[in-house]
């Protein structure tokens, strides 16, 4: 197979077989350093936490409020990642000693984000040190309530920052750096940045490895790359997932189904991920933070059971919006916005992102009560819609989020002004590739089995780093197919090179017939023995 010479030195010096060549240049990675941390990155290779620049203040300061018995309060949000960022901090400080309260605001009473009002309940805790994570970037009246009742304030986010940047004693947050920290963590990942400079200074490193765990699910949940630092720290959180739990996580992974199952970002991101969101899109947010904290089982038990049917009533909502919402769709105009008096604010972003995946573009969903409108955002890759509402900032009473993500609040009398000014953006923006429709190239069975031997280095699949899907031509049908599972195997031949092949389109038993000849689109995995197998996706003429 051809090669791109940008590959050739680094093939040449990895030893690496061009196939795994190819696929980590298609996955962005074009130097040895990039791919010996992609191929091979363990924890020690993330980078320091005091690469920020108000860590070392930050960590500090914490030591000094844990020393002192200071109350610490930490302010996260409804969502998964900010869920699983506030339990990764009340327990990493507590069990460095901290006296550790909370606040989640409930995503219908409070919205998004914190706010000067949230100052006097944190008064009635008597906190006098205020840690944010997954928001706080653009709380500046919240930084400015603090600071008048003298209550420090250390945020930790990972979205972009406004026109000015909050009076904080610490801001951690990779876009207010100019050096080269991470910029694609999750807002879990820059709180664990904080936690990990903490156990450093306290020489003990090695114990903040379990807190991965809630890396893991916040990351995953969150929709951000999965290459890089996030790569590692969601693989390493993957396995300590796989070798036992807490009781939380275990009753939860319990009522998703998953009990004794091997846990992959597919899990997370369908049967774990929900659970958690729902209690926050519906109801209360603390019952999965609750959760996540608990030690009893008991408790555990009927917390998981509680989260397993807010997420039945979340389906029963969200199917009835999603039938409602595609009813109001104009699909000749480049964006979807909807919007009605009669729809929960809660489940808004999970039928935009159903709209913008079905039809390939981004969609708006606004939920609108009395005189404003709540809405979520979702888009494909290469349409960003932060930078569209950027384009619109002056039509919004705020807004907030990432490329692919994001949320607002307008005015009802400024919704129709608002779709004018996106459609005149969006107009003549394409989406990129669909990505589950990429193909990693055109490769022999011979090319196939040298990258079997690297298979296991590739997960875990995600955002920018996709489970590899391969092209090959003119393979032999080896034997009629027979019954496997619920679908069909049959076996398939190219030169010296027979694999065993998996499909489940039953038209496909027209075409693998023995001695035929077939074009086959697929992916691979262990089969029996730990062997290779292909699960076949397309056949082509």
């Amino acid at each position: 197979m051809e090669l791109d010479p940008r590959l050739e030195e680094l093939v040449y010096k990895m030893g690496l077989p061009p196939v795994v060549g190819r696929l980590l240049f298609n996955r962005g990675i074009n130097t040895e350093a990039e791919a010996r941390l992609f191929l091979y990155g363990d924890f020690e290779d993330l980078s320091s936490p005091f690469l920020f620049q108000d860590m070392e203040k930050a960590v500090d300061r914490i030591a000094t409020a844990i020393k002192e018995g200071e109350k610490i309060l930490i302010f996260g949000d409804y969502d998964v990642d900010g869920i699983t960022s506030t339990a990764l901090l009340v327990r990493g400080l507590e069990s460095l000693g901290g006296r550790v309260s909370y606040i989640i605001p409930n995503r219908i009473s409070h919205g998004y984000g914190a706010k000067p009002y949230h100052v006097n309940k944190i008064k009635k805790e008597k906190a006098s040190l205020v840690i944010t994570v997954d928001n706080g970037i653009k709380s500046t009246d919240f930084a400015a309530s603090l600071k008048k009742e003298g209550i420090d304030l250390i945020i930790t986010d990972h979205h972009l920052p406004g026109d000015e940047l909050p009076q904080a004693y610490a801001l951690i947050d990779p876009y207010t750096e100019d050096n080269f920290v991470p910029k694609n963590l999750a807002g879990v990942g820059v709180a664990f940045k904080l936690l990990h400079g903490l156990f450093l200074k306290k020489n003990s490193e090695p114990k903040v490895l379990p807190y991965l765990k809630m890396v893991a699910l916040g990351t995953i949940a969150d929709m951000v790359e999965l290459l890089g630092e996030n790569r590692i720290m969601v693989k390493k959180g993957l396995e300590f997932i796989n070798e036992g739990n807490s009781h939380g996580l275990s009753k939860l992974m319990d009522v998703s189904g998953l009990r004794g199952k091997r846990i992959t970002p597919k899990e997370v991101a369908y049967r774990i991920s929900p659970r958690i969101n729902a209690a926050g899109r519906i109801f209360d947010p603390e019952i999965a933070l609750k959760l996540l904290l608990s030690r009893r089982e008991k408790e555990a038990e009927e917390l998981a059971g509680e989260l397993n049917s807010l997420n039945y009533q979340r389906q029963k909502l969200e199917a009835r919006i999603l039938k409602e919402a595609e009813s109001l769709v104009d699909d000749s105009k480049p964006l979807i916005f909807v919007y009605s008096e009669n729809w929960h604010r809660g489940v808004l972003g999970i039928v935009a992102y159903r709209l913008s995946r079905k039809y390939r573009k981004p969609a708006l969903v606004f939920s609108v009560e009395e005189d404003e409108a709540f809405g979520s955002g979702r888009s494909p890759e290469g349409m960003p819609l932060i930078d569209a509402l950027s384009h619109a900032h002056h039509l919004l009473l705020s807004y907030g989020g990432h490329e692919l993500a994001a949320g607002l609040v307008v005015k009802r009398e400024n919704l129709e002004s608002l779709r004018a000014r996106l459609e005149e953006y969006f107009h003549g923006l394409s989406p990129e590739e669909k990505p589950e429709r990429r193909l990693d190239g055109e490769f022999d069975f011979e090319d196939i089995k040298l990258f079997f031997g690297y298979h296991r280095l590739f997960p875990p699949y995600g955002i920018g780093n996709p489970q590899p899907r391969f092209m090959t031509k003119n393979v032999e049908v080896v034997n009629d197919p027979g019954p496997w599972s619920n679908g069909f195997k049959v076996l398939l031949k190219q030169g010296n090179n027979i694999i065993p092949g998996i499909f489940f389109k039953s038209e496909y038993l027209f075409k693998f017939r023995k001695g035929e000849r077939v074009n086959i689109i697929y992916t691979l995995k262990e089969g029996d023995n730990h062997g290779i197998e292909i699960n076949i996706e397309e056949e082509l003429k």
